[in-house]
């Protein structure tokens, strides 16, 4: 993930920066765990949330209000292809928050996981130095 203002300084975003695994058992547990989540974010900006939210919906991520997703239905992005051939663009994401702007995201290969990276450029508007 790279952080830039608008005069493409890289920054940073203190106590802004957010990781999950939400779970991959149930969608009833996954609703609760997005509840909690998205208490705990309420009101926090700039905010970037991002990892493994093992969705079978991108409707699921409506949970996150205030928050908008790289990875959605309109403009999927693979990170777990199976065994089997099907895609389950869905698991991965990053969530951010009003005053952050994807400049773009795209996946990442790598070998240290069986998911697909994502990388994305963002900027914030009045980031704190």
């Amino acid at each position: 993930l790279h952080l830039c203002d608008r005069r493409q300084r890289q920054m940073c975003i203190r106590d802004s920066i957010y990781n999950t695994h939400l779970s991959f058992e149930r969608t009833e547990l996954r609703t609760n765990q997005i509840a909690v989540i998205s208490k705990t974010l309420r009101g926090k900006a700039p905010c970037l949330l991002m990892g493994d939210f093992n969705i079978l919906d991108f409707s699921e991520l409506d949970g996150f209000q205030g928050m908008t997703p790289v990875n959605t239905a309109q403009r999927p992005i693979v990170t777990f292809p199976s065994d089997d051939g099907s895609e389950y663009p869905y698991l991965d994401n990053i969530l951010f928050s009003a005053s952050v702007e994807c400049c773009w995201a795209k996946p990442y290969v790598q070998t240290v996981s069986d998911h697909i990276m994502l990388m994305a450029e963002v900027t914030v508007e009045n980031p704190e130095v």
